[in-house]
């Protein structure tokens, strides 16, 4: 009974902090800020999969985790389209609200991406899994860029250091991996 009761107090106290957030931030950024959380969900998902393969999962095992990075393409292309939506430049509020979502996605970014890397190897010793981790990375990549941009674009002008930080660091873990995958992105 106490830890029933101690776990509604945790959860209450989070809800209340959530709806204090929302409160300080418009509509359209709000939605943003819950597209970003999805992403971070899915990457961790991504990442674990991914650490966790093996080449006796084979070219099967890799389908699956090329399904969730298809979804991870859908919370992208929707992020970005939901930013999209938002018109000018935000406000202090909304954009370091926003920055702090996009704190905990670069290291989940960072994350998947080694994860990439580090399973290169297995990847290539199952015949059409590194061909297949390829084309994923070649079409995740423009599309982070746009959301960067399209995050960027409504970015106050005393905030674009920071973006611009952020967005530095992800351009460099994707640097990285096409670099090991054998191509430029």
């Amino acid at each position: 009974m106490r830890t029933l009761g101690l776990l509604s107090i945790a959860l209450a106290a989070t809800f209340a902090q959530a709806a204090v957030i929302n409160k300080r931030v418009t509509a359209p950024v709000a939605t943003e800020i819950t597209d970003l959380q999805t992403i971070v969900t899915q990457l961790e998902k991504l990442t674990t999969e991914v650490n966790g393969y093996t080449a006796s999962q084979g070219y099967t095992g890799a389908l699956k985790i090329n399904a969730d990075e298809g979804t991870l393409e859908t919370d992208i292309k929707q992020a970005t389209t939901d930013c999209n939506a938002i018109t000018g430049t935000v406000s202090d509020d909304d954009a370091t609200a926003v920055f702090a979502e996009v704190a905990l996605l670069v290291p989940q970014v960072q994350a998947a991406l080694q994860a990439i890397v580090n399973k290169k190897s297995v990847f290539d010793s199952v015949l059409l899994v590194t061909p297949l981790v390829k084309a994923d990375l070649q079409r995740l990549q423009p599309l982070t860029a746009s959301l960067d941009t399209c995050l960027l674009n409504h970015t106050p002008a005393d905030q674009t250091a920071t973006a611009q930080g952020y967005i530095t660091q992800i351009n460099a873990a994707f640097t990285a991996a096409c670099s090991a995958y054998g191509f430029t992105c």
